[in-house]
């Protein structure tokens, strides 16, 4: 009943059960992330909680499909391991024990193919060959993102229900982030976050 429950409502999952505040946009989202095939792209100002954002979504839907594969990565390994799964780690540490999956630097594991996994993006074929029946893949500081590892995202796509999510600042014109905005807006969810819409200065 809980896994059906929060299924049909993420973002309250997120509130009632990880105990993580959000707001409108965030819950937009969290939400959209679990949508079947989802394509979101969020670009956002500082501050504006991307990262918190997408470390419960990944926690949560981690949770939700139990034998789910998530992957995120961002264009340098300390990003992925210090930014987004910093905050996984954060998050994880104040929920209670008895989830039977095991937390280390960036990888959170809940049986042989059951996972969520920091990757860094020096070698393509990491991003290969991974098949599940819920799939999660997200990208922290998209626009820096070489255009070789969208492609093998967009293979991993081919496979299955695989859900993605990109996150960023809006500092480069081109790019398959910048191209989610503007030249291929019609395939992605976008979601644009600027600083007054923001609680802290909404208004």
């Amino acid at each position: 009943d809980v896994l059906a429950a929060g299924r049909a409502d993420p973002a309250g999952f997120v509130e009632r059960v990880l105990g993580s505040p959000l707001w409108s946009k965030q819950r937009e989202v969290v939400n959209a992330v679990f949508q079947d095939g989802a394509r979101v792209a969020w670009k956002g100002a500082p501050a504006a909680g991307k990262t918190y954002t997408s470390a419960n979504a990944i926690i949560a839907f981690f949770l939700l499909h139990p034998g789910c594969k998530v992957i995120t990565t961002a264009p340098s390994f300390t990003a992925v391991a210090t930014n987004l799964w910093g905050q996984i780690r954060s998050i994880w540490e104040r929920l209670p024990r008895g989830t039977g999956a095991t937390l280390t630097e960036t990888r959170l594991r809940g049986g042989p193919e059951w996972w969520a996994m920091g990757m860094s993006t020096d070698i393509e074929e990491r991003f290969k060959g991974h098949h599940a029946e819920h799939m999660l893949v997200v990208v922290d500081e998209a626009p820096g993102l070489r255009p070789s590892i969208y492609r093998a995202i967009e293979a991993l796509r081919s496979g299955g229900n695989v859900r993605v999510l990109l996150l960023g600042n809006p500092t480069i014109t081109s790019g398959e982030f910048y191209d989610a905005f503007t030249s291929k807006r019609e395939t992605w969810t976008t979601i644009t976050t600027g600083a007054f819409d923001t609680p802290n200065l909404e208004g």
